[in-house]
């Protein structure tokens, strides 16, 4: 081998040694990245992701009110509401459920239908007639 291959042998596996270094520092920062946030600050982002997971939103009326030639309403806007309540989730679900109808304007009417599709789903259980 000559003095110039020689001289450019080196050059060349210094510059491959430059560039796997490189490359080494590179994925030692993701990985330091990576262990950071899933291990350091998962419970910051747990949390995150439980108050990402209720999604409230306000949804425009499809349409206005229909009136007759009258002018006496035939269908009207009214707000409308849907409480999920998961029961093993509640503990107490007779006392949730009025602590939401005392809240609301359903009174002891929407309690009652409640206590009463509980009791027929109880009844479907067993086999018997509510």
């Amino acid at each position: 081998m000559s003095a110039r291959e020689n001289q450019r042998q080196k050059l060349l596996t210094r510059r491959a040694a430059l560039l796997a270094g490189g490359q080494a520092v590179l994925g030692g920062a993701l990985a330091v990245r990576m262990y950071q946030l899933q291990i350091l600050e998962k419970d910051k982002y747990a949390v995150m992701a439980e108050e990402n997971r209720i999604n409230m939103r306000l949804l425009a009326p499809p349409r206005g009110k229909i009136l007759d030639r009258f002018g006496v309403a035939l269908a009207d806007n009214r707000p409308n509401y849907r409480v999920v309540v998961v029961p093993e989730q509640a503990g107490n679900l007779d006392g949730t459920v009025a602590a939401i109808g005392n809240q609301s304007d359903l009174g002891g009417d929407g309690a009652d239908r409640s206590g009463d599709a509980r009791a027929a789903r109880r009844h479907d259980r067993a086999g018997t007639d509510p």
